[in-house]
């Protein structure tokens, strides 16, 4: 129990993770793409970001790591292994070993941001990296309100090295995690409601994900590319190398249409044409509507149709609706 830090949240986890771990000026390692959270706390800290190139096939892309590794003085790497945000995949076992042995070697922390850990959908939960080490060099970070809901903000880093370095940190910021909340929580997780309640949640997910995912076939035009993964509750549209999801982003919210646009998960200067969908609603025919309205804005960008579609819609309300 000492080796474990009770947080208010996931994101408060990872902050004082890493503020424990760093110093301004120190080499972090980032996934290039990855939540948009880690960025703002590198910066924050001031802290040297180098980043590591998403694997097509697996992810994670272990001679590149090494690579880096050998090329920089980094200090701590900040990794989302299972069901990645904003792409979705699950790193395998044979991969996260490997991981484990390459920090030990060159004697690296990691911070492992773990909190869709519990939404997987077949098969066994997924194995954290802490299962792979064998030197306490990695702090693990989750939280409830992914199960739970956004408002539990209750997380944990755990940790047999810096607990109480990061307890003194805590001290000095958000103090303590609700204490009313933790209690009911425990009582909560030591009764069997709590797994049949994980059950029904990943089944009521996995569905919803499906339903998107078909919708999204059925009314996308083939150039766009669905990376789907059976985790998690996150699509990740590939677009048309021409197209800026950032304009995207924009045309949509003209008509209270939520999407993710790629630039907030990565700090370069590319073309940035992927966009991140939320799978966790209920499909009704508002949301089914939203997607009829996402495809017809891609069909209208892709086309250029029209020379100032941002423009366009927002002098006419009604432009959708016509669509």
């Amino acid at each position: 129990a000492d080796d474990i830090v009770i947080t208010s949240g996931a994101l408060d986890a990872l902050n004082l993770a890493l503020q424990t771990l760093t110093q301004t000026g120190d080499y972090i390692l980032l996934q290039d793409t990855i939540f948009y959270g880690a960025w703002q706390a590198a910066e924050r800290l001031g802290l040297q970001v180098i980043t590591l190139p998403t694997h097509p096939q697996y992810g994670f892309d272990l001679q590149a790591f090494e690579d880096l590794l050998k090329a920089y003085p980094i200090k701590v790497c900040w990794f989302m292994l299972n069901s990645h945000n904003p792409i979705g995949f699950t790193v395998n076992d044979k991969i996260k070993e490997k991981i484990a042995s390459l920090l030990e070697k060159y004697q690296v922390y990691l911070i492992e941001d773990d909190t869709y850990q519990e939404l997987y959908y077949f098969g066994q939960k997924t194995l954290p990296m802490c299962y792979f080490e064998h030197q306490n060099r990695i702090l693990h970070c989750s939280s409830f309100s992914k199960v739970l809901g956004a408002n539990i903000r209750i997380g944990w880093v755990r940790t047999e090295t810096f607990s109480e370095k990061i307890q003194h940190l805590q001290l000095m910021s958000t103090l303590a995690a609700n204490t009313l909340i933790q209690e009911t929580l425990a009582n909560f997780i030591a009764t069997p409601y709590y797994d049949k309640h994980l059950q029904k949640l990943r089944k009521q997910l996995y569905q919803r994900k499906n339903l998107l995912y078909r919708l999204l076939l059925r009314y996308l035009p083939s150039s766009c590319h669905i990376h789907y993964y059976s985790s998690g509750y996150f699509l990740w549209i590939e677009l048309p190398n021409h197209l800026n999801s950032t304009a995207l982003f924009q045309i949509l919210l003209s008509q209270h249409i939520g999407i993710t646009p790629s630039h907030l998960f990565s700090i370069h200067e590319v073309p940035h044409n992927y966009i991140r969908i939320n799978s966790s609603f209920h499909m009704d025919s508002q949301h089914k509507q939203a997607i009829i309205s996402l495809a017809h804005a891609i069909k209208y960008l892709i086309y250029q149709r029209m020379p100032s579609l941002l423009h366009y819609f927002k002098t006419d309300s009604n432009a959708f609706r016509r669509l």
